[in-house]
């Protein structure tokens, strides 16, 4: 299953949208993105991929 969430941390990492994949196979993490998802959820386990939301 793929859960995709958008998610604005433009304040902080200047990063406008991020797609979270569970359960899959991701990109090249970025050490920033890594730091980003531990702070969505620091229970669980995520990959996270740069995502185009308006082409989806």
């Amino acid at each position: 299953n793929i859960s995709v969430i958008e998610v604005d941390y433009h304040n902080r990492w200047q990063l406008s949208r991020l797609a979270i994949i569970t359960g899959g196979e991701a990109t090249k993490v970025d050490k920033t993105l890594n730091y980003v998802i531990n702070f969505i959820k620091e229970d669980r386990k995520f990959q996270i991929l740069n995502y185009d939301f308006e082409r989806r």
